[in-house]
């Protein structure tokens, strides 16, 4: 301000320590004399800042309102600057007011001539707003459930807490100045560093979220949601990232996804099993009534035989039907099987001696049994679960195509009194991926017309049934281990109360005689299968309930009423209601069938009213026990 007169620079030197006053802009002047500092000039605001007066502040000195560990730097930067060397103009400090309160403040000093003297002319901010800022910002990010990343692409500049947590890293610090991208799957890495580069600079940039795979320090899959915008930090382009670990919501995913799928599969299978249970039914009973009354037709011996076992392939045909569909109807209704005390190697040994013809070709088979108890459980389902396990494992050595292939059986002893069944192949193996889905219902790796895909499945919901399990071990090449954990009977939870069996067995000898009996089935095969199977009895037929009620409401008597429990329109459930309500004797009278669609409606009146059931496709021989028992 040389060129200004004397009396104007004064009014503009107080017109700036009045708007530095104004701003809190602590302003101060000094002039320098060696170690010394002599204060020319202290405005109010840096008083303020200081906590004291000028009269204070001229007697004690400057340096006293330095906090004593920031001294020794200052000092030495008073020094270097004496020393003419190049330093910062601007820097940060703290003061020690006189009451004890410590104030972070930000100082710019310029070195300016007063005449013949060198003086400082430094301004002071107070910067413990701005401090209280950032630590509550630090609080914020720190405590935030998500992580936070800041990258300079792609290495990491900032992390906080949570951030380390996914990447399996105690200390946010370990992960600054390395490659994101390190932690992350290469097919994924490739991907996210050909997006991060697409829009480098561009502070407008925002990504959607996105799922990465990787992997955290320790090698555990890891998969994150990551947010991100390109912003400006510490005057460099760079990356804010959010991450969300997802892995354990997409496990759930996953779970529920099953259930759903399992649920479909359900309802399918209910439709499916009640479409094709009337038509099997009609074919057994048929073809029971051939193989009846075959021999007396007066053929040749010889073509009899010849007859007789193609009604048997027949049957046996009809029969593997039969098996499929009563497997899928396990997935829509409890399982509803006679339990109790299973000797584990005798149906081994039947299951064994029924996979025979499969084994024989394949594998050389060996048992190992310990003296176990009885398991819990129905001794049919085992040897249908063992069987299942048998023939797996023997596919497993044909596709292997080894010639020394051998299959081990073992039945053990588990923790907490569980019996342990084992059975072990040096098949081909499974992959983890194979692994993951075997016990999903129609999953499967044989070829069509080998393989349903309920065989594991069917293990795994015959075991949870009585509160087992099925897990399974493979190796590619080496083979595979499936575990069945069993009850043993008698043990706490596997001796309550039995179901129902389905088909009611006599007591003492029947007393069998011609009865009149009255059929409801909308079904005209099944009716027409089920009166030429009950020949010996007086058949009255009815395709619909309504025409059974008229029958029943004038008063006439039947023996037996068989009828089916899901009929068109009017149902079995309401006819039994009706019938019972005007007659109360015919409660001992109904027998009822079902093609296996359980409602939970239907469930609870089987159970309620107690009436002998059979489920299609049954044969003629349980329909007579039925019947033997109500005649008797």
């Amino acid at each position: 301000m040389s060129d200004v007169p004397q009396g104007q620079s004064d009014l503009i030197f107080r017109a700036i320590a009045e708007a530095a006053d104004n701003a809190r802009l602590g302003v101060s002047v000094t002039s320098l004399d060696g170690e010394e500092v002599e204060v020319l000039f202290l405005n109010s605001a840096v008083l303020h800042l200081l906590g004291t007066d000028e009269a204070t502040v001229r007697a004690r000195g400057v340096w006293s309102f330095i906090a004593p560990e920031e001294l020794p730097r200052l000092m030495e930067m008073h020094a270097a600057r004496e020393r003419g060397d190049d330093l910062p103009n601007v820097f940060g400090t703290v003061v020690l007011r006189p009451d004890g309160e410590r104030l972070p403040v930000e100082i710019s000093t310029s070195r300016v001539t007063l005449g013949s003297k060198l003086a400082n002319v430094t301004f002071v901010s107070d910067v413990s707003a701005l401090s209280r800022s950032e630590a509550r910002f630090t609080q914020v990010v720190e405590a935030a459930p998500d992580g936070v990343v800041i990258l300079r692409w792609p290495h990491i500049v900032f992390m906080n807490l949570e951030a380390a947590r996914m990447l399996g890293l105690s200390d946010p610090g370990d992960a600054i100045g390395k490659a994101l991208t390190d932690y992350l799957e290469p097919s994924e890495a490739q991907l996210a560093d050909q997006r991060a580069r697409e829009y480098a600079g561009d502070t407008e940039w925002q990504r959607a979220p996105r799922e990465y795979t990787g992997r955290d320090a320790a090698g555990n899959r890891l998969v994150v949601e990551v947010s991100s915008i390109a912003i400006e930090y510490e005057g460099e382009p760079a990356m804010l990232a959010f991450a969300r670990d997802v892995t354990e919501r997409n496990a759930m995913s996953t779970k529920l996804a099953r259930a759903d799928k399992l649920a479909a599969v359900g309802t399918l299978a209910a439709g499916v099993a009640h479409e094709i249970n009337n038509p099997l039914g009609y074919l057994l009973l048929n073809l029971d009534m051939l193989r009846r009354e075959l021999p007396r037709t007066g053929l040749p011996p010889e073509r009899v035989e010849v007859l007789m076992a193609r009604l048997d392939e027949c049957k046996h045909g009809a029969e593997r039907v039969k098996t499929i569909v009563r497997d899928l109807q396990a997935f829509t209704r409890k399982d509803e099987d006679i339990r109790g005390p299973v000797d584990l190697a005798q149906v081994i040994g039947a299951a064994t001696q029924l996979a025979r013809h499969q084994l024989a070709p394949s594998a050389r088979i060996t048992h190992e049994f310990d003296d176990l108890p009885p398991a819990h459980g129905n001794e049919t389902r085992f040897e249908q679960l063992i069987l299942n396990l048998l023939i797996n494992a023997a596919h497993a050595i044909e596709e292997a195509e080894r010639e020394d292939g051998a299959i081990h059986v073992s039945a053990t002893r588990g923790r907490d009194g569980q019996l342990l069944v084992r059975v072990r192949d040096n098949g081909v193996g499974m992959s983890a991926e194979l692994q993951a889905h075997v016990f999903e219902p129609f999953f499967t790796t044989k070829p069509p017309g080998v393989g349903t895909g309920l065989g594991l499945a069917m293990c795994h919901t015959i075991a949870r049934a009585v509160g087992g399990d099925v897990t399974l071990e493979s190796s590619m090449g080496e083979g595979t281990t499936v575990t069945v954990e069993l009850p043993a009977h008698g043990s706490t939870g596997a001796s309550g109360g039995d179901p129902p069996a389905a088909e009611p067995q006599p007591t003492g000898q029947p007393r069998r005689r011609r009865a009149r009996v009255l059929l409801i089935d909308d079904e005209r095969a099944v009716v027409a299968s089920l009166s030429a199977a009950l020949d010996d009895h007086e058949v009255v037929s009815c395709a619909k309930a309504s025409d059974a009620r008229e029958l029943l409401d004038r008063g006439d008597t039947f023996d037996v009423i068989l009828c089916d429990l899901m009929l068109r329109g009017e149902t079995g459930m309401d006819l039994y209601r009706h019938a019972t309500a005007q007659r109360p004797e015919l409660r001992e009278r109904f027998v009822f069938m079902t093609g296996g669609a359980y409602l939970p409606e239907a469930q609870e009146f089987l159970e309620r009213v107690g009436c002998p059931y059979l489920e299609k496709p049954f044969e003629l021989a349980a329909l007579r026990r039925v019947f033997d028992q109500l005649l008797a």
